[in-house]
């Protein structure tokens, strides 16, 4: 049943100064806060999740750019180890062919002895 408003009551608040919140305000608002809360946080968490993902990718990153290093240090290493195995094969070459000459040389001297 409906009590109609004293007209009176109208006139006489802004005398009482603010009226009290009815308790459907006071839930609504209080909805409104932790909708408003919740909107918040959840902006949050996706904001660290990204800020997650950006650093993982990062990491990955850099280790992928780490092992790249350790790849191409391993080929200069390889390439190192065949041109000092290329050098020394020369070498043993020259020193082979010097000994050679020196032996036919000395058999010539030999032959020539007699």
């Amino acid at each position: 049943m409906h009590i109609p408003e004293d007209p009176r009551l109208a006139q006489a608040a802004p005398l009482l100064g603010p009226t009290p919140k009815t308790e459907a305000q006071t839930l609504f608002d209080k909805k409104t806060e932790l909708e408003t809360k919740a909107d918040f946080k959840t902006i949050a968490l996706e904001a660290g999740r990204k800020a997650e993902e950006e650093a993982y990718r990062t990491l990955v990153n850099e280790e992928v750019l780490k092992g790249q290093a350790r790849g191409r240090q391993r080929a200069r290493d390889k390439a190192a180890k065949a041109a000092k195995a290329a050098a020394d094969a020369e070498t043993d070459v020259e020193t082979a062919a010097e000994d050679k000459m020196e032996d036919v040389q000395s058999n010539k001297d030999g032959a020539t002895a007699f």
